[in-house]
């Protein structure tokens, strides 16, 4: 009889145990859970506030430099103070840019292989552009060419989807640029300090990408302004 409860009362002690456990384990789903989603809020409040802030820049960067008779040259870094630090608006004509939807084949390739662009990614990306659609922004070309993300960020730097020119012009290209289709362009193409001839063509002069410095570095890509003429005319073409 006695052994007969202890038993009982050893059953018991199990079931509650196991039910212990389920709880615990319970709990800590629900915990994983709920940092998960508040990391998730984190990000989505981080990547609001940013969007805010470009936004804010965009506009501030077309107040600044829209086409009318008191005009600041675009060529001119803005200085701002925000939160107590100076940065500096910096407007890269988008027509020194290689523009990924309309760049010709081999200049399209000599920037694809400077960054180390695999040649199945490429041409996967031929393929898509042999089609009617276009990429909006610069870091679809991840997508489309299944390259990593990181590709497409990198490509920032030195491509955009807003010139619809074949070349760049040289002359309003990033150093960096240069130098890199100085080096995969074909042999025997470059002329002294020029790129070849087939890749030139002129700036925009009205579409620019704008950029963020702080302390003489590069921050990030706030996006891609357009002067309309008037000041009804300029929109913001791309937010990063």
């Amino acid at each position: 009889m006695v052994a007969s409860g202890r038993r009982r009362q050893g059953f018991a002690l199990i079931v509650v145990l196991s039910t212990l456990s389920i709880v615990a384990l319970l709990f800590a789903i629900t915990s994983s859970r709920f940092l998960a989603n508040l990391k998730d809020s984190e990000a989505e409040l981080i990547l609001a506030k940013r969007q805010q802030e470009n936004q804010a820049l965009a506009e501030l960067a077309l107040g600044v430099f829209h086409q009318q008779s008191n005009q600041t040259d675009p060529q001119t870094p803005l200085t701002i103070r925000q939160n107590g630090r100076e940065q500096t608006l910096v407007l890269q004509d988008v027509g020194g840019l290689v523009d990924l939807n309309t760049a010709a084949p081999d200049l399209l390739n000599a920037l694809s292989t400077s960054l180390g662009v695999p040649d199945e990614a490429l041409e996967r990306f031929r393929d898509w552009r042999r089609t009617p659609y276009r990429l909006q922004s610069v870091v679809d070309f991840a997508r489309v060419s299944e390259v990593p993300y990181e590709v497409g960020l990198r490509l920032k730097e030195f491509a955009t989807v807003h010139s619809g020119r074949f070349g760049i012009a040289s002359d309003l290209a990033p150093l960096g640029l240069i130098e890199r289709l100085r080096v995969a362009a074909p042999r025997g193409s470059v002329q002294g300090l020029e790129l070849p001839v087939s890749w030139q063509t002129p700036g925009s002069g009205v579409t620019f990408r704008v950029d963020l410095w702080e302390g003489g570095r590069f921050v990030r890509s706030v996006g891609v302004i357009h002067f309309g003429g008037s000041a009804s005319g300029n929109r913001i073409l791309e937010l990063y």
